[in-house]
């Protein structure tokens, strides 16, 4: 005997804005209004511990040099601003742009999945949800072994995901079944409630181990419609994307029936 179940993937917007004329903030209200569950948030820490929003360490001066975030002060940064030493569409060097997002975040109902970028963003980011009171709405990723074990050593009420990246080990997809028992372990003994993983890497056998062991799987970054309809039939728990709209139209009309054995 067996039954179906519908099941709707968890829509993750992943936070570039690089491409667009809006701030980050009106980035993250469009695709939250274009019907996604999360926003993804990318951070780094200063060299005096302020979280900053920005994917990469090094940043590109106007003349062409590179200075990294954890080896300048906030203040060194927006000194930077002003000077016109570092273009502003570049670098957000305003600490407030995250408590503004907590803050929208917060008032739509909605989550945020936190990428950190480094380990010295893990104590002043999680400062921040603690002051607003936000633990229940934080996914953090960005998260191997030891960067997860970093954070649930501290014992936060958040969802901790193990980020699997295998790609950069040399392994081409998809994921060895023969890890997955290793893959599952580390998981459990880390704290983590789900893996992050590269969509490519992702299929039948990893998806089908996992749900019968009750761990949810996040995917990413997929933009391409027709690998969206792939994970949406594979019965991913989350998808991460560039383009929230076409995601949303794609599971509105096919909303896969997962078959469950009784």
């Amino acid at each position: 005997m067996s039954t179906e179940k519908c099941v709707r993937p968890f829509i993750v917007a992943h936070g570039d804005n690089r491409n667009t004329q809006l701030s980050m903030l009106e980035s993250i209200v469009r695709n939250i209004e274009s019907g996604a569950d999360a926003a993804e948030i990318d951070l780094h820490a200063t060299k005096d511990g302020k979280i900053i929003i920005q994917h990469d360490d090094d940043l590109k001066l106007n003349d062409g040099s590179l200075i990294k975030i954890s080896s300048c002060t906030l203040e060194e940064l927006q000194d930077a601003v002003l000077k016109g030493l570092l273009d502003p569409s570049l670098c957000d060097a305003n600490p407030g742009t995250v408590h503004d997002i907590l803050d929208y975040i917060k008032s739509a109902g909605k989550l945020v999945n936190a990428d950190l970028k480094a380990d010295a963003s893990i104590d002043p980011f999680l400062d921040i949800v603690r002051d607003h009171a936000m633990e229940s709405s934080i996914i953090i990723s960005g998260c191997e072994d030891e960067r997860a074990r970093m954070v649930t050593d501290r014992k936060p009420a958040v969802q901790v995901l193990l980020n699997e990246d295998v790609y950069r080990q040399g392994l081409l997809p998809p994921y060895p079944e023969k890890r997955l028992p290793d893959l599952f372990y580390r998981i459990r003994t880390l704290g983590c409630g789900a893996v992050n993983i590269q969509y490519l890497y992702c299929n039948e056998a990893f998806v089908e181990y996992f749900r019968k062991r009750y761990i949810a799987i996040a995917v990413w970054t997929v933009d391409q419609e027709e690998h969206m309809q792939s994970c949406i039939q594979l019965g991913v728990n989350s998808i991460t994307t560039n383009r929230v709209e076409p995601l949303v139209r794609m599971i509105r009309k096919s909303c896969i029936p997962i078959r469950i054995k009784d």
